[in-house]
């Protein structure tokens, strides 16, 4: 959802869909195709399919959030071009494969470790650093040297290293006597050190830390029994420090370290507002280009004194509804962000003058306006087709369509046969004016019989109009007591009798009267072989008892 891609007429726009990432395909594959003399479609497509990586990591499996994959045009083109490979597996100290390592080359490219340890990458032909980096390991850097499409295996071993996500969540804001927590994630510390920074103003005595529900004395090391991995929550509290700011200095310590992180600081307030997302400008599109970008945008500006984080929303129709496309924020007091949001109005959105609410929206407030979709649109007024035509023969259609729009513009009028599409052409008129668009269709592409076709513009389309192939549906002369009779309605009478039924009686009949004026004039409804019908001969008798038996 709201992908910004390439948009008509020399812009970019978000829209949703396979519409959208189809653009950076064509420019994968154009840049492929120009690194890679005699490329074809074919071979360009499986490269980037290799080369495809996964959002959900590297054992993800197709699915419908990134199809095949995402696309690494980089890693595409070398494998296209000088075709080198740097494969290998990272394991740990103990000889364990470690899934979901980074590993990069300086050329450019990189991938992460599967569940087994493995990996593999493509480089231009050169001396490459290769770095492999995983939390709560040492990163290892080695050099490879690549050339002529040769495939080099570097394994790795990566020894445990202290390791900290970098500290966030500390308030920026907090209230006298009030408590937050916040939460990391570490490796392999055996030790930690908690103090303030050079710039803390308040009463140090009054602050409490708290980790794994052991309270810290600030400035003291604090031994764990056992090295800590994974999260942690971490509490600072206040007892009446008066106000003032503080920030905190942790020093994790363990293999390979320390490691010294600083959080904050945090401004300790009597008693600060709540935060507040205010809407204070936006974009407030009364007229929408329908076919063109619409450049929407949004100031908010957090006006209370905590920070949060809210959802930023513009919305199209209902707020409520399904065009509601959100950008996730996060403000301190008094801080401001300004949400660019160009968006693509595609021509069968909406009609011509149609009139349809869109805003924004926080957790706090509502803004909307009325906005009329104004631009070029097509119905189809008029269809002048025949209801017969004979097989072998062009059939000719012309519509009519209307600009009922309120801008000159053009549209594109599309022709289907039997449900299948045929052709288009392209329509174009002032407001109200009309256009007219000529389609044909060779007949002998289809058997004889019935069949329907239409027409449809972005907003409008044709019901089905029914057309036969074939001769006419009046019947012949009498040829027994009875007039034949077209019992399936494909334009050939099999019930010569007239009795109702396809008999054997039908193929008597026939035959006896083979060469009778009244048979022979009416030679194209007894044409059974599928010869053209100059004339009624044996082989349509034949035919004709042949139809019996199926």
């Amino acid at each position: 959802m709201s992908v910004l891609s390439s948009y008509p007429n020399g812009s970019y726009a978000r829209l949703s869909g396979t519409s959208m990432a189809s653009p950076h395909t064509a420019g994968a594959t154009a840049l492929l195709l120009g690194a890679a003399d005699g490329l074809t479609i074919e071979e360009a497509q499986e490269y980037l399919m290799v080369t495809s990586r996964h959002g959900g990591g590297p054992d993800a499996t197709p699915g419908p959030r990134y199809g095949e994959g995402i696309i690494d045009a980089l890693a595409a083109a070398a494998a296209a071009t000088d075709g080198n490979v740097v494969e290998g597996t990272v394991t740990d100290a103990n000889g364990n494969p470690v899934p979901g390592a980074t590993v990069e080359t300086a050329f450019g490219t990189d991938i992460e470790t599967g569940a087994d340890g493995s990996f593999e990458l493509y480089v231009a032909d050169g001396n490459w650093e290769l770095t492999v980096d995983q939390f709560g390991y040492g990163t290892v850097t080695e050099s490879v040297d690549v050339s002529g499409g040769e495939t080099v295996t570097r394994d790795v071993t990566l020894d445990p290293a202290v390791d900290v996500v970098p500290l966030s969540g500390q308030a920026d804001v907090m209230g006298l006597n009030e408590t937050f927590k916040f939460s990391v994630v570490l490796a392999n510390v055996e030790s930690l050190t908690v103090d303030v920074t050079d710039d803390t103003d308040i009463d140090t005595d009054s602050l409490t830390v708290v980790v794994k529900d052991q309270q810290i004395t600030l400035g003291e090391e604090v031994t764990f029994p056992e090295p800590v991995s994974g999260s942690v929550q971490i509490t600072v509290g206040t007892q009446d420090p008066g106000t003032g700011q503080f920030g905190l200095v942790h020093e994790f310590d363990g293999p390979d370290g320390p490691l010294t992180v600083e959080t904050g600081p945090t401004e300790v307030m009597v008693d600060p507002d709540p935060a507040f997302f205010e809407i204070v400008e936006w974009g407030q599109t009364e007229n929408v280009e329908i076919g063109g970008t619409l450049n929407e945008y949004c100031i908010v500006e957090n006006t209370g004194d905590r920070t949060a984080t809210q959802d930023v929303a513009w919305w199209l129709g209902d707020p409520n509804g399904v065009n509601v496309f959100p950008t996730r924020v996060t403000l301190q007091g008094g801080e401001q962000v300004e949400i660019p949001f160009p968006i693509g109005i595609p021509a069968a959105f909406v009609p011509p003058g149609a009139q349809i609410p869109h805003g924004w929206f926080t957790d706090d407030q509502l803004v909307e306006t009325l906005a009329t979709f104004v631009g070029a649109g097509f119905q189809i007024t008029g269809v002048d087709a025949p209801a017969r035509v004979d097989r072998g023969a062009t059939l000719e259609l012309t519509a009519t369509v209307l600009n009922f729009g309120s801008r000159e513009g053009g549209s594109t009028l599309s022709y289907s046969f039997d449900g299948v599409f045929v052709d288009s052409a392209d329509v174009s008129a002032a407001p109200g004016e009309t256009d007219t668009a000529t389609f044909e269709f060779d007949t002998s592409r289809v058997v004889r019989g019935e069949y329907q076709h239409a027409l449809s513009t972005a907003y409008d389309a044709t019901d089905p109009i029914p057309i036969r192939v074939g001769p006419s549906q009046g019947p012949p002369a009498i040829v027994g007591d009875s007039e034949p009779r077209d019992l399936d309605g494909d334009g050939l009478f099999e019930d010569v009798d007239g009795d109702g039924q396809f008999t054997v009686s039908d193929v008597q009949v026939f035959f006896q009267n083979l060469d009778s004026d009244v048979v022979q004039n009416n030679a194209q409804f007894f044409n059974f072989d599928g010869e053209e019908p100059a004339e009624v001969t044996i082989g349509d008798v034949q035919a004709l008892f042949q139809l019996l038996g199926e």
